[in-house]
Formats: C-alpha cells, sequence, structure tokens
C-alpha cells in the first residue's frame, strides 16, 4: 500500500520537494504524529469534544490534483497534512456565533492568547486554523470546530511554492472571496449506512460556491465558520447524518484548490476522523454564550 503510493506520487509530483518522503519506512513514521500540545491546558480547558470521538485523519489516504492534472486529470495521493490537528470542539449554542470560537473570550484560543501576555511564554502554536461548521439541528445549533496547529509560518507565506500561492492570499491576505474560491472539502463515509454514503459522496467540493462561509482573521489564527443553513440541500444531508452520527465513521480532509500549473500539486491542510458522535448525550451538551 505505502510502496503504491510513493510510486504513484513519485511519477506525478515534482521530484524536487523538500518535504516528500523517501521511503515506506518514512512513510510508516509519518502515520502516527505525535501531537507535543496533547496535554496542553488550551486543549483541555474548556472540556473538548470526547477524546475517543476523535482522531488526525491520514492525507496520504486521499487522492489530490497532481501536478500534471490540468493535462491528463490525474490525481495522486496528498503527501503529509500542512498542519497538524490539535483539538476538536462540539458545542451548542442559542443563536449561530458566525463570529467563530477562537475569538471569544471565555474559549481555548482566546485564553491562550492573554496567558501568553501574562507570562511572555509561547502556549499555542505559531498560527491556529480552524474549521468551525455550524450546524442547525432542529431546536440545537451546534458548531463543530477542528482546531489545526503549524509552527513554521514560513511555509505558509513561501509564494515560491505551489501550496505558498494558495496558502499566502488564503491565510494573510484581505479578501473572502479568493477564500471562498479556494477552500475545498473532501468527505469520505468510512463506516455508515448506505443512505448516508449516497448522500454525502466522496467528491471533492469547493464549499464556498454553496455554502455562507464567515471569517475572523488575527495575526496568530484564521477560524472560517461554514454556516450549513445558507444551503437547504446540505442541511437536509446534514440532519440526515447527526440521525444516525452514532453509527457514524467519517473523514473530512480540508484543502486548497489549484487550478493553474502554479498552484499544483495540491497539499491537504489537515483532515480530521470523527467516530460515534452521540449528539443526544455524550456530545454536544457544553454551551457557548454569545459575548454581550
Amino acid at each position: 500500500m505505502l510502496a503504491r503510493i510513493q510510486a504513484r506520487r513519485n511519477k506525478h509530483s515534482r521530484p524536487s520537494s523538500p518535504t516528500a518522503p523517501s521511503s515506506d519506512e518514512e512513510l510508516e513514521k509519518q502515520r502516527v504524529r505525535h501531537n507535543p500540545y496533547e496535554t496542553a491546558q488550551f486543549v483541555l480547558v474548556p472540556m473538548p469534544l470526547r477524546r475517543n470521538a476523535w482522531e488526525e485523519g491520514d492525507a496520504r489516504e486521499f487522492d489530490v490534483r497532481s501536478v500534471t492534472y490540468l493535462e491528463d486529470k490525474v490525481k495522486t495521493p496528498s503527501l503529509p497534512s500542512v498542519f497538524q490537528l490539535l483539538t476538536c470542539d462540539l458545542v451548542q449554542v442559542d443563536e449561530p456565533l458566525l463570529t467563530g470560537l477562537c475569538s471569544h473570550p471565555s474559549e481555548r484560543i482566546q485564553t491562550a492568547l492573554r496567558e501568553e501576555q501574562e507570562t511572555g511564554e509561547q502556549i499555542l502554536p505559531a498560527f491556529i486554523y480552524a474549521v468551525n461548521l455550524c450546524v442547525p439541528a432542529g431546536t440545537a445549533t451546534y458548531h463543530w470546530v477542528a482546531y489545526f496547529g503549524i509552527e513554521d509560518v514560513s511555509v505558509l507565506k513561501d509564494t515560491s511554492t505551489p501550496l505558498g500561492k494558495l496558502t499566502e492570499p488564503f491565510f494573510f491576505g484581505d479578501d473572502d472571496e479568493v477564500r471562498n474560491k479556494a477552500f475545498k472539502l473532501i468527505p469520505r463515509i468510512v463506516e455508515g449506512n448506505v443512505m448516508v454514503r449516497k448522500a454525502v459522496g466522496s467528491k471533492p467540493a469547493v464549499l464556498g460556491q454553496k455554502l455562507k462561509h464567515y471569517y475572523t482573521r488575527t495575526e496568530r489564527f484564521l477560524e472560517m465558520v461554514v454556516d450549513i443553513g445558507s444551503n437547504k440541500v446540505a442541511q437536509r444531508i446534514v440532519r440526515c447524518a447527526i440521525g444516525c452520527a452514532k453509527s457514524l465513521t467519517v473523514d473530512m480532509m480540508f484543502l486548497l484548490e489549484g487550478d493553474s500549473a502554479e498552484t499544483l500539486p495540491e497539499h491537504i491542510l489537515g483532515g480530521v476522523r470523527l467516530t460515534n458522535i452521540d449528539f443526544k448525550v455524550k456530545d454536544g451538551q457544553r454551551k457557548v454564550v454569545p459575548t454581550p
């Protein structure tokens, strides 16, 4: 499996890429990445989503546009994720928080930033990327948030690379429309009934073309809120998934679409696997109140 992934990647990727693993042994080492922040206070407080309900997804299991995609439509496995998954939240709100959780004064990111100012020590990774899905579910509204971190921000700002040509304007630019046109999701139902598999599918989708996005950006983080309720079809699919979430395992990979030779090959930013989410009893019971 790992040998086949490497062979396909070598055929359609730039051979000089300094981040490409060169052997099956290196690929295997990268399968499970140590999270140095796993026991950090900002990860554990407030209470995150139940730990055995989520894990970092393996980007290499997903095909993305290769360097030759515009010529031959060939896709190859992604390199390991650019960001590392830190933690996940699933919270309940009375009304959608379209400014997100990263800027909320009582939530984990702002609490950690205040502590950094008070102590002069770095607590958070150098940059945080948060994907926030705002999910209406009958009488309740949920926010599911995945927090990803990166230490070397220069990787995102280096516009001499295909990755940097996409990430620099996405994370540090002022144009939300550029972000809307670039952000892409690759879903995969690993375990679940046929109806949900058909509804969700596995085709990559540029969500900004179908759903409203809201962005909050600072020097230390970018949070994007994807409003599922802004599209009736998406809302029906998610409600269907919530109804049988306790028996679902779903992967979500997040990336930016490369649509020119200069922005290929694509590279998954981060991903997560969610397993057996229980909206009624175990999960999503923590409530967040909007700030005055």
